[in-house]
């Protein structure tokens, strides 16, 4: 087992390496995701404290970078057979609820359009990532970050966000988006 700190827009992996252990995240964020041929980036999730990250079967096909300067601990694939029954049915734990939200993740970016992939989103970003205020969860995220995060458009993103804010559901201020707290209790047929 490693403990390592390391600085927010650092690099832990990239397609190709070969991980053989799992991370676990003490504290800060990290971002993994896909590079397409034209150098555009889709976020695949923000993972938080005690998020478990990496892969046992070799090499990695995404990138995984710090989101938000954090403390990890590696644990490679040879000490995980070592660790007891508990904890090891906690990792499993984990990184089964980790699949199952990337099925999801997938699920909603095949087969719903745009319009109905936004407000899961931020709903999903404002619980991992938002700091109460004032009424609402502040969101420090640009409106480019929200894009990859969605495998979409800027430009598309920006109206649907500029629709919402007209509707009250949000507001919008440089690399912020401040969600009302009122709408942590709408519901959504396609949550994350």
């Amino acid at each position: 087992m490693k403990t390592f700190k390391l600085k927010k827009g650092e690099i832990i992996y990239k397609p190709g390496d070969d991980v053989e252990g799992i991370f676990v995240i003490k504290h800060g964020k990290v971002r993994t995701y896909f590079l397409g041929q034209e150098g555009k980036d889709f976020s695949l999730e923000i993972l938080i404290k005690n998020d478990v990250f990496g892969s046992l079967d070799g090499e990695v096909e995404e990138f995984a970078e710090v989101f938000e300067d954090c403390e990890l601990i590696f644990i490679p694939e040879w000490e995980l057979k070592e660790l007891e029954n508990e904890i090891l049915i906690s990792l499993i734990s984990l990184l089964s609820k980790r699949n199952s939200f990337l099925k999801k993740r997938i699920k909603e970016l095949v087969l719903f359009p745009l319009e109905q992939r936004v407000k899961p989103a931020i709903l999903y970003l404002a619980e991992r990532l938002g700091r109460r205020k004032n009424g609402f969860f502040e969101l420090n995220l640009s409106h480019q970050e929200l894009s990859s995060f969605l495998g979409a458009s800027r430009e598309c993103t920006s109206k649907i966000l500029k629709f919402m804010e007209q509707n009250g559901e949000i507001k919008i201020s440089r690399r912020k988006i401040l969600v009302s707290i009122n709408f942590f209790d709408s519901k959504f047929d396609n949550k994350l």
